[in-house]
Protein backbone atom coordinates (compact mmCIF):
# COMPACT_ATOMS: atom_id res chain seq x y z
CA UNK A 1 0.00 0.00 0.00
CA UNK A 2 1.23 3.28 -0.59
CA UNK A 3 -0.06 6.91 0.56
CA UNK A 4 -2.43 4.67 1.34
CA UNK A 5 -3.32 3.01 -1.67
CA UNK A 6 -4.18 -0.99 -1.95
CA UNK A 7 -2.71 -2.46 -4.51
CA UNK A 8 -4.25 -6.17 -5.18
CA UNK A 9 -1.61 -7.14 -7.46
CA UNK A 10 1.12 -6.81 -4.61
CA UNK A 11 -0.05 -9.93 -2.01
CA UNK A 12 2.97 -11.64 -1.70
CA UNK A 13 5.87 -10.70 1.00
CA UNK A 14 8.18 -8.75 -1.66
CA UNK A 15 7.18 -5.83 -3.87
CA UNK A 16 8.72 -5.08 -6.71
CA UNK A 17 8.16 -1.97 -8.59
CA UNK A 18 10.12 -1.21 -12.27
CA UNK A 19 9.73 1.71 -14.12
CA UNK A 20 9.99 4.61 -11.78
CA UNK A 21 8.79 7.89 -12.13
CA UNK A 22 8.13 10.75 -9.88
CA UNK A 23 4.62 9.49 -8.98
CA UNK A 24 5.76 6.55 -7.14
CA UNK A 25 7.21 8.57 -4.38
CA UNK A 26 5.08 7.88 -1.33
CA UNK A 27 4.99 5.61 2.36
CA UNK A 28 5.10 1.71 1.54
CA UNK A 29 3.61 -0.51 4.08
CA UNK A 30 2.47 -4.09 4.31
CA UNK A 31 -0.60 -5.37 5.90
CA UNK A 32 -0.09 -9.27 7.16
CA UNK A 33 -3.46 -11.25 7.50
CA UNK A 34 -3.95 -15.13 8.05
CA UNK A 35 -6.39 -17.60 9.27
CA UNK A 36 -6.64 -15.81 12.55
CA UNK A 37 -7.06 -12.21 12.94
CA UNK A 38 -6.41 -9.39 13.65
CA UNK A 39 -4.01 -8.49 10.49
CA UNK A 40 -1.31 -6.76 11.44
CA UNK A 41 0.91 -3.92 9.68
CA UNK A 42 4.11 -3.28 9.01
CA UNK A 43 5.94 0.14 9.49
CA UNK A 44 5.53 2.79 7.02
CA UNK A 45 8.63 2.83 4.67
CA UNK A 46 8.84 6.00 2.56
CA UNK A 47 10.14 5.94 -1.23
CA UNK A 48 11.50 8.77 -2.79
CA UNK A 49 11.88 8.72 -6.91
CA UNK A 50 13.88 11.35 -8.14
CA UNK A 51 14.34 12.80 -11.92
CA UNK A 52 17.65 12.13 -13.17
CA UNK A 53 19.28 15.46 -13.93
CA UNK A 54 19.69 16.42 -17.67
CA UNK A 55 21.03 19.44 -19.45
CA UNK A 56 18.75 20.87 -21.96
CA UNK A 57 20.43 24.22 -22.99
CA UNK A 58 24.55 23.72 -22.91
CA UNK A 59 26.65 27.14 -22.29
CA UNK A 60 27.75 28.82 -25.89
CA UNK A 61 31.18 29.72 -27.08
CA UNK A 62 32.55 33.21 -26.68
CA UNK A 63 35.15 35.22 -27.92
CA UNK A 64 35.96 37.82 -25.44
CA UNK A 65 38.39 40.88 -25.26
CA UNK A 66 40.64 40.92 -22.35
CA UNK A 67 39.22 42.75 -19.68
CA UNK A 68 35.31 41.81 -20.68
CA UNK A 69 32.81 39.77 -18.55
CA UNK A 70 32.60 35.96 -19.67
CA UNK A 71 28.93 35.27 -18.33
CA UNK A 72 28.04 31.38 -19.42
CA UNK A 73 25.22 29.89 -18.31
CA UNK A 74 23.40 26.22 -18.66
CA UNK A 75 19.44 24.82 -18.32
CA UNK A 76 18.96 21.72 -16.57
CA UNK A 77 16.10 19.37 -15.94
CA UNK A 78 15.60 16.86 -12.54
CA UNK A 79 15.24 17.22 -9.43
CA UNK A 80 17.54 18.77 -6.59
CA UNK A 81 20.20 20.27 -8.76
CA UNK A 82 23.67 20.63 -8.25
CA UNK A 83 26.46 22.42 -10.65
CA UNK A 84 30.07 22.45 -10.92
CA UNK A 85 31.75 24.52 -13.40
CA UNK A 86 35.30 23.24 -14.95
CA UNK A 87 37.36 24.55 -17.34
CA UNK A 88 39.74 22.10 -19.13
CA UNK A 89 38.21 19.52 -17.05
CA UNK A 90 39.33 21.11 -14.44
CA UNK A 91 37.24 22.08 -10.87
CA UNK A 92 36.68 25.68 -10.82
CA UNK A 93 36.47 26.59 -7.16
CA UNK A 94 33.27 28.18 -6.09
CA UNK A 95 31.47 28.02 -9.55
CA UNK A 96 28.57 25.89 -8.69
CA UNK A 97 25.61 28.17 -9.83
CA UNK A 98 24.07 27.58 -13.41
CA UNK A 99 25.31 30.62 -14.29
CA UNK A 100 29.00 31.40 -14.25
CA UNK A 101 30.49 34.67 -14.89
CA UNK A 102 34.11 36.44 -14.71
CA UNK A 103 34.76 39.69 -14.49
CA UNK A 104 38.00 41.49 -16.20
CA UNK A 105 38.96 38.29 -18.23
CA UNK A 106 42.60 37.64 -18.78
CA UNK A 107 44.19 35.73 -22.19
CA UNK A 108 45.45 32.61 -18.98
CA UNK A 109 41.71 32.28 -18.84
CA UNK A 110 40.86 31.58 -22.21
CA UNK A 111 39.91 27.32 -22.32
CA UNK A 112 36.86 24.63 -22.84
CA UNK A 113 34.34 25.66 -20.15
CA UNK A 114 31.68 22.79 -19.34
CA UNK A 115 29.33 22.67 -16.29
CA UNK A 116 28.68 19.21 -14.19
CA UNK A 117 24.97 18.79 -13.05
CA UNK A 118 24.20 16.30 -10.68
CA UNK A 119 21.54 15.74 -8.40
CA UNK A 120 24.36 14.24 -4.55
CA UNK A 121 25.23 11.35 -6.35
CA UNK A 122 21.71 9.45 -6.68
CA UNK A 123 21.44 9.83 -9.67
CA UNK A 124 23.96 9.46 -12.80
CA UNK A 125 25.24 13.67 -13.18
CA UNK A 126 24.67 15.13 -16.57
CA UNK A 127 27.68 17.28 -17.64
CA UNK A 128 27.42 20.26 -20.65
CA UNK A 129 29.39 20.52 -24.03
CA UNK A 130 32.25 22.54 -23.95
CA UNK A 131 31.69 26.29 -24.29
CA UNK A 132 35.23 27.27 -25.90
CA UNK A 133 36.35 30.52 -24.54
CA UNK A 134 38.63 32.82 -26.80
CA UNK A 135 40.05 35.71 -25.04
CA UNK A 136 42.20 38.70 -27.06
CA UNK A 137 44.22 40.74 -26.26
CA UNK A 138 42.72 43.76 -26.00
CA UNK A 139 43.29 47.10 -27.70
CA UNK A 140 45.60 49.03 -25.04
CA UNK A 141 47.74 51.85 -25.72
CA UNK A 142 51.16 51.07 -23.38
CA UNK A 143 52.91 54.33 -24.72
CA UNK A 144 50.73 57.76 -25.12
CA UNK A 145 52.31 60.52 -26.79
CA UNK A 146 53.85 63.16 -25.54
CA UNK A 147 53.68 66.82 -25.62
CA UNK A 148 56.07 68.99 -27.48
CA UNK A 149 57.56 72.31 -26.95
CA UNK A 150 59.30 72.92 -30.42
CA UNK A 151 61.15 75.63 -32.02
CA UNK A 152 59.68 77.38 -35.37
CA UNK A 153 60.94 75.33 -38.26
CA UNK A 154 62.00 71.85 -36.83
CA UNK A 155 60.44 68.42 -37.04
CA UNK A 156 58.52 66.97 -34.64
CA UNK A 157 57.43 63.01 -34.36
CA UNK A 158 54.31 61.52 -32.09
CA UNK A 159 54.79 58.07 -30.81
CA UNK A 160 52.13 56.18 -29.72
CA UNK A 161 52.91 52.04 -28.62
CA UNK A 162 50.21 50.01 -28.67
CA UNK A 163 49.09 46.09 -27.96
CA UNK A 164 46.56 44.01 -29.76
CA UNK A 165 45.88 42.40 -32.79
CA UNK A 166 45.53 43.53 -36.47
CA UNK A 167 46.14 47.36 -35.20
CA UNK A 168 45.03 50.05 -37.21
CA UNK A 169 46.02 54.01 -36.59
CA UNK A 170 44.06 57.05 -37.48
CA UNK A 171 45.89 60.19 -36.43
CA UNK A 172 43.76 63.53 -35.27
CA UNK A 173 44.34 67.32 -35.25
CA UNK A 174 41.89 68.54 -32.90
CA UNK A 175 39.62 65.82 -32.97
CA UNK A 176 39.49 65.70 -36.81
CA UNK A 177 41.59 63.03 -38.74
CA UNK A 178 44.66 63.87 -41.02
CA UNK A 179 44.67 62.47 -43.91
CA UNK A 180 46.99 59.61 -44.82
CA UNK A 181 48.45 59.51 -41.11
CA UNK A 182 47.60 55.90 -40.26
CA UNK A 183 50.94 55.03 -38.70
CA UNK A 184 52.08 54.68 -35.06
CA UNK A 185 53.88 57.53 -35.70
CA UNK A 186 52.95 61.48 -36.94
CA UNK A 187 56.20 63.38 -38.57
CA UNK A 188 55.20 67.25 -38.73
CA UNK A 189 57.89 68.74 -41.10
CA UNK A 190 59.39 72.31 -40.41
CA UNK A 191 56.56 73.55 -38.15
CA UNK A 192 54.73 76.72 -38.17
CA UNK A 193 52.47 78.23 -35.73
CA UNK A 194 49.66 76.93 -37.52
CA UNK A 195 50.77 73.25 -36.21
CA UNK A 196 50.07 74.61 -32.80
CA UNK A 197 46.71 72.06 -32.14
CA UNK A 198 46.04 69.11 -30.05
CA UNK A 199 46.92 65.84 -31.30
CA UNK A 200 45.51 62.61 -30.81
CA UNK A 201 45.40 59.15 -32.19
CA UNK A 202 42.77 56.33 -32.44
CA UNK A 203 44.36 52.70 -32.37
CA UNK A 204 41.94 49.99 -33.57
CA UNK A 205 42.19 46.21 -33.72
CA UNK A 206 40.10 43.64 -35.62
CA UNK A 207 39.08 41.60 -32.46
CA UNK A 208 38.38 44.29 -29.75
CA UNK A 209 36.77 48.06 -29.37
CA UNK A 210 39.57 50.66 -30.25
CA UNK A 211 40.88 53.16 -28.50
CA UNK A 212 41.92 57.14 -28.22
CA UNK A 213 45.15 58.20 -27.05
CA UNK A 214 45.69 60.87 -24.60
CA UNK A 215 46.24 64.51 -26.05
CA UNK A 216 49.40 65.67 -27.05
CA UNK A 217 50.19 69.03 -27.12
CA UNK A 218 52.49 70.73 -29.77
CA UNK A 219 53.92 74.07 -28.60
CA UNK A 220 55.71 76.08 -31.67
CA UNK A 221 58.08 79.14 -30.07
CA UNK A 222 59.30 81.06 -32.45
CA UNK A 223 63.05 81.41 -33.02
CA UNK A 224 65.90 83.60 -31.06
CA UNK A 225 67.30 86.78 -33.04
CA UNK A 226 70.17 88.32 -32.50
CA UNK A 227 72.02 92.03 -34.04
CA UNK A 228 74.59 93.88 -33.24
CA UNK A 229 75.81 97.71 -33.86
CA UNK A 230 78.04 100.07 -33.39
CA UNK A 231 77.64 102.44 -30.28
CA UNK A 232 78.28 105.77 -30.60
CA UNK A 233 81.42 105.63 -32.09
CA UNK A 234 82.29 103.39 -34.36
CA UNK A 235 85.84 104.69 -34.65
CA UNK A 236 88.08 105.48 -31.95
CA UNK A 237 91.90 106.66 -31.32
CA UNK A 238 94.10 103.82 -30.47
CA UNK A 239 94.28 103.52 -26.29
CA UNK A 240 90.70 104.07 -26.19
CA UNK A 241 87.65 102.33 -26.06
CA UNK A 242 83.94 101.85 -27.32
CA UNK A 243 80.79 99.85 -27.14
CA UNK A 244 79.10 97.82 -29.50
CA UNK A 245 75.23 96.90 -28.98
CA UNK A 246 73.85 93.69 -28.97
CA UNK A 247 69.85 93.42 -29.40
CA UNK A 248 67.97 90.78 -30.24
CA UNK A 249 65.29 88.36 -27.87
CA UNK A 250 64.64 89.09 -24.75
CA UNK A 251 67.14 87.36 -22.21
CA UNK A 252 68.68 85.08 -25.03
CA UNK A 253 72.03 84.05 -24.96
CA UNK A 254 74.35 85.05 -27.92
CA UNK A 255 78.09 84.03 -28.72
CA UNK A 256 80.13 85.69 -30.62
CA UNK A 257 84.32 86.39 -31.68
CA UNK A 258 86.55 89.07 -31.79
CA UNK A 259 88.57 89.32 -35.14
CA UNK A 260 87.65 85.69 -35.28
CA UNK A 261 88.85 84.59 -32.17
CA UNK A 262 87.74 82.32 -29.11
CA UNK A 263 83.56 82.02 -28.63
CA UNK A 264 82.96 84.14 -26.31
CA UNK A 265 79.28 84.33 -24.81
CA UNK A 266 76.78 87.34 -23.12
CA UNK A 267 72.85 87.31 -21.98
CA UNK A 268 70.84 89.72 -23.20
CA UNK A 269 68.42 92.02 -20.81
CA UNK A 270 65.25 91.38 -20.24
CA UNK A 271 64.69 94.20 -22.71
CA UNK A 272 66.50 92.63 -25.68
CA UNK A 273 69.99 94.49 -25.10
CA UNK A 274 73.83 94.03 -24.42
CA UNK A 275 76.26 96.35 -24.21
CA UNK A 276 79.81 95.03 -24.62
CA UNK A 277 82.61 97.31 -24.07
CA UNK A 278 85.88 96.69 -26.52
CA UNK A 279 88.03 97.85 -23.18
CA UNK A 280 91.53 99.47 -24.33
CA UNK A 281 92.27 98.49 -27.85
CA UNK A 282 95.30 99.63 -30.08
CA UNK A 283 94.02 98.16 -33.11
CA UNK A 284 90.73 97.55 -35.25
CA UNK A 285 88.48 95.08 -33.70
CA UNK A 286 85.32 93.05 -35.95
CA UNK A 287 82.78 91.63 -34.02
CA UNK A 288 81.36 88.69 -35.65
CA UNK A 289 77.74 87.33 -34.04
CA UNK A 290 77.60 83.46 -34.18
CA UNK A 291 75.25 82.07 -32.53
CA UNK A 292 71.81 82.68 -30.92
CA UNK A 293 69.73 80.52 -28.41
CA UNK A 294 66.93 80.79 -26.03
CA UNK A 295 68.00 80.38 -22.31
CA UNK A 296 65.36 77.96 -21.89
CA UNK A 297 63.82 74.58 -23.25
CA UNK A 298 63.97 74.29 -25.83
CA UNK A 299 66.90 76.14 -26.59
CA UNK A 300 66.15 77.04 -30.49
CA UNK A 301 69.99 77.76 -31.15
CA UNK A 302 70.50 79.41 -34.68
CA UNK A 303 73.51 79.83 -36.57
CA UNK A 304 73.95 83.22 -37.11
CA UNK A 305 77.81 83.33 -38.92
CA UNK A 306 75.60 83.96 -42.42
CA UNK A 307 72.79 86.26 -41.21
CA UNK A 308 72.40 89.70 -41.71
CA UNK A 309 73.38 92.30 -39.13
CA UNK A 310 75.69 90.18 -37.51
CA UNK A 311 79.04 91.78 -37.68
CA UNK A 312 80.34 95.22 -36.43
CA UNK A 313 83.11 96.69 -37.06
CA UNK A 314 84.89 99.17 -34.07
CA UNK A 315 87.80 101.02 -36.23
CA UNK A 316 90.61 102.19 -34.53
CA UNK A 317 92.96 104.93 -36.26
CA UNK A 318 96.56 104.89 -35.68
CA UNK A 319 97.65 107.87 -33.41
CA UNK A 320 100.87 109.82 -33.08
CA UNK A 321 103.97 108.05 -32.02
CA UNK A 322 105.93 110.75 -30.35
CA UNK A 323 109.29 109.51 -29.04
CA UNK A 324 111.38 111.56 -27.00
CA UNK A 325 114.77 109.71 -27.23
CA UNK A 326 115.54 109.55 -23.23
CA UNK A 327 115.63 112.22 -20.48
CA UNK A 328 118.67 114.41 -20.62
CA UNK A 329 120.72 117.32 -19.16
CA UNK A 330 121.99 120.88 -19.50
CA UNK A 331 125.06 122.71 -18.38
CA UNK A 332 125.11 125.27 -16.35
CA UNK A 333 128.26 127.28 -16.10
CA UNK A 334 129.99 129.62 -13.46
CA UNK A 335 126.27 128.78 -10.75
CA UNK A 336 124.79 130.89 -13.34
CA UNK A 337 121.28 129.73 -14.56
CA UNK A 338 120.76 131.60 -17.46
CA UNK A 339 124.54 130.41 -18.93
CA UNK A 340 123.63 127.48 -19.80
CA UNK A 341 123.96 124.43 -22.40
CA UNK A 342 121.02 123.16 -24.43
CA UNK A 343 119.23 119.58 -24.91
CA UNK A 344 117.18 119.08 -28.20
CA UNK A 345 114.25 116.61 -27.46
CA UNK A 346 112.74 115.42 -30.81
CA UNK A 347 109.74 113.63 -31.40
CA UNK A 348 110.73 111.98 -34.35
CA UNK A 349 107.74 112.84 -36.63
CA UNK A 350 107.61 115.65 -39.29
CA UNK A 351 106.76 119.17 -38.88
CA UNK A 352 104.60 119.64 -42.03
CA UNK A 353 101.50 120.52 -40.51
CA UNK A 354 100.23 116.51 -40.18
CA UNK A 355 100.42 117.13 -36.85
CA UNK A 356 99.72 119.75 -33.99
CA UNK A 357 102.81 119.93 -30.95
CA UNK A 358 102.16 121.31 -27.29
CA UNK A 359 104.76 121.75 -25.11
CA UNK A 360 104.61 121.85 -21.39
CA UNK A 361 107.62 122.10 -18.70
CA UNK A 362 106.10 120.66 -15.01
CA UNK A 363 102.41 120.70 -16.80
CA UNK A 364 103.00 124.55 -18.04
CA UNK A 365 102.31 125.13 -21.34
CA UNK A 366 105.08 126.70 -22.90
CA UNK A 367 103.40 128.58 -26.16
CA UNK A 368 106.96 129.40 -27.57
CA UNK A 369 107.64 125.89 -28.73
CA UNK A 370 103.95 125.60 -29.86
CA UNK A 371 103.86 123.28 -33.27
CA UNK A 372 107.10 122.25 -32.89
CA UNK A 373 108.60 118.88 -33.90
CA UNK A 374 111.94 119.43 -31.71
CA UNK A 375 112.94 122.07 -29.60
CA UNK A 376 116.33 122.45 -27.45
CA UNK A 377 115.61 122.37 -23.85
CA UNK A 378 117.37 125.35 -22.06
CA UNK A 379 115.18 124.77 -18.40
CA UNK A 380 115.37 122.08 -15.77
CA UNK A 381 112.16 120.20 -15.72
CA UNK A 382 109.77 117.54 -16.47
CA UNK A 383 108.99 118.18 -20.69
CA UNK A 384 105.62 117.24 -22.34
CA UNK A 385 104.68 117.31 -25.47
CA UNK A 386 101.57 116.77 -26.80
CA UNK A 387 100.73 115.27 -30.42
CA UNK A 388 97.53 115.92 -32.11
CA UNK A 389 96.81 114.18 -35.67
CA UNK A 390 95.50 117.08 -37.28
CA UNK A 391 92.95 115.39 -39.37
CA UNK A 392 91.40 112.24 -36.38
CA UNK A 393 91.81 114.88 -33.79
CA UNK A 394 93.85 111.82 -32.11
CA UNK A 395 96.54 112.15 -29.26
CA UNK A 396 99.13 110.91 -27.20
CA UNK A 397 101.99 112.16 -25.07
CA UNK A 398 105.66 111.89 -24.84
CA UNK A 399 107.72 112.96 -21.66
CA UNK A 400 111.27 113.27 -21.03
CA UNK A 401 113.25 114.70 -18.11
CA UNK A 402 115.27 117.19 -18.32
CA UNK A 403 118.48 117.75 -15.29
CA UNK A 404 121.21 120.39 -14.95
CA UNK A 405 124.99 119.08 -14.36
CA UNK A 406 127.89 121.62 -13.26
CA UNK A 407 131.14 121.53 -14.00
CA UNK A 408 133.76 121.93 -10.47
CA UNK A 409 135.00 125.26 -9.99
CA UNK A 410 137.66 124.27 -7.60
CA UNK A 411 139.55 121.35 -6.58
CA UNK A 412 141.03 120.63 -3.42
CA UNK A 413 142.80 117.43 -1.84
CA UNK A 414 143.74 115.97 1.27
CA UNK A 415 146.96 113.90 1.97
CA UNK A 416 146.95 111.29 4.57
CA UNK A 417 150.36 109.24 5.46
CA UNK A 418 151.45 106.64 7.52
CA UNK A 419 154.90 106.87 9.27
CA UNK A 420 158.04 105.91 6.84
CA UNK A 421 155.00 104.54 4.66
CA UNK A 422 156.04 104.84 0.61
CA UNK A 423 152.51 105.73 0.19
CA UNK A 424 149.50 107.96 0.80
CA UNK A 425 145.81 108.04 0.85
CA UNK A 426 144.29 111.22 -0.87
CA UNK A 427 141.00 112.51 -0.54
CA UNK A 428 139.49 114.59 -3.20
CA UNK A 429 136.95 117.52 -2.11
CA UNK A 430 134.75 119.33 -5.21
CA UNK A 431 132.78 122.33 -5.17
CA UNK A 432 129.97 122.94 -5.47
CA UNK A 433 128.61 119.39 -4.35
CA UNK A 434 127.35 117.50 -7.56
CA UNK A 435 127.93 114.09 -8.98
CA UNK A 436 131.42 113.86 -10.00
CA UNK A 437 134.30 111.69 -11.49
CA UNK A 438 137.91 111.88 -10.56
CA UNK A 439 141.22 110.54 -11.83
CA UNK A 440 144.76 110.40 -10.65
CA UNK A 441 147.36 111.70 -12.95
CA UNK A 442 146.97 109.87 -16.32
CA UNK A 443 144.94 106.75 -14.31
CA UNK A 444 141.21 105.76 -15.18
CA UNK A 445 138.37 107.70 -13.81
CA UNK A 446 136.93 106.48 -11.26
CA UNK A 447 133.74 107.45 -9.45
CA UNK A 448 135.05 107.38 -5.52
CA UNK A 449 137.14 110.67 -4.80
CA UNK A 450 139.65 108.63 -2.40
CA UNK A 451 142.76 107.56 -3.73
CA UNK A 452 145.15 104.92 -2.48
CA UNK A 453 148.60 103.78 -2.71
CA UNK A 454 149.64 107.21 -3.60
CA UNK A 455 153.40 107.37 -4.32
CA UNK A 456 155.59 109.70 -2.36
CA UNK A 457 158.89 111.33 -2.96
CA UNK A 458 160.43 108.32 -1.33
CA UNK A 459 158.76 106.12 -3.47
CA UNK A 460 161.33 103.84 -5.60
CA UNK A 461 160.93 106.45 -8.13
CA UNK A 462 160.98 109.23 -5.47
CA UNK A 463 158.50 110.93 -7.36
CA UNK A 464 155.91 112.46 -5.41
CA UNK A 465 153.85 115.02 -7.35
CA UNK A 466 151.01 114.54 -8.76
CA UNK A 467 147.68 116.15 -10.43
CA UNK A 468 144.07 115.19 -9.07
CA UNK A 469 141.46 115.76 -12.00
CA UNK A 470 137.68 116.18 -11.27
CA UNK A 471 134.54 116.44 -13.58
CA UNK A 472 130.79 116.05 -13.59
CA UNK A 473 129.01 112.83 -14.65
CA UNK A 474 127.69 114.56 -17.70
CA UNK A 475 130.84 115.68 -18.71
CA UNK A 476 130.34 119.63 -18.74
CA UNK A 477 133.74 120.13 -17.88
CA UNK A 478 136.74 119.32 -14.95
CA UNK A 479 138.74 121.07 -12.91
CA UNK A 480 142.42 119.95 -11.74
CA UNK A 481 144.36 120.52 -8.28
CA UNK A 482 148.53 119.66 -8.00
CA UNK A 483 150.06 118.05 -4.82
CA UNK A 484 152.83 117.07 -3.70
CA UNK A 485 153.39 113.85 -1.44
CA UNK A 486 156.40 113.77 1.27
CA UNK A 487 157.83 112.02 3.84
CA UNK A 488 160.49 111.44 5.82
CA UNK A 489 162.95 108.51 5.66
CA UNK A 490 162.99 105.79 7.80
CA UNK A 491 166.76 105.63 8.83
CA UNK A 492 170.33 107.28 8.24
CA UNK A 493 173.25 105.56 8.65
CA UNK A 494 176.00 108.80 9.71
CA UNK A 495 179.13 106.99 9.18
CA UNK A 496 180.47 108.83 6.33
CA UNK A 497 180.44 106.64 3.69
CA UNK A 498 178.25 108.97 1.83
CA UNK A 499 175.08 106.89 2.00
CA UNK A 500 172.10 107.99 4.22
CA UNK A 501 174.70 109.96 6.37
CA UNK A 502 171.84 112.61 6.72
CA UNK A 503 168.33 112.95 7.68
CA UNK A 504 165.81 115.21 6.57
CA UNK A 505 162.30 115.74 5.18
CA UNK A 506 162.78 116.15 1.23
CA UNK A 507 160.58 117.84 -1.34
Amino acid sequence: LANPISDPSAQTATLTLTGLTTTNSGDYFVVVSGACSPAVQSIPTAVVVLEAPQVVTDPVSQTLCEGETLILNVTATGSALQYQWKRNGVNLTGETNPTLTISGITQAQAGDYTVEVSNAGVCPSDESLAAVVVVNPATAITTQPSTVTACFGENVTFLVQATGIGLTYQWKKNNVDIPGETNSTLTLSAVDFDDIANYTVLVSSTSCPAVTSNVARLAVVALPQASIANGLEPSICAGNSADVIITGTPFAVVTYSINGGAPQSVSLSGSGTAVVATGIIEETQVYQLLTVKRNDLPACLVDLSAAANTQATVAVTNIPQPKLDQDGYICIFNNDPTNTSTYTLDTGLPNDGTYDFEWFIDDVQQPQFSNLASIDAEAVGLYRVQVTDAVTGCTRSATASITASAPPTSVTASVQTLFFAENATVTVTVNPPGEYEYRLDDGPWQTSNVFTGVRTVLSQDNTGNHTIYARDLRACGEAFTSITVIDYPKFFTPNGDGYNDTWNIST
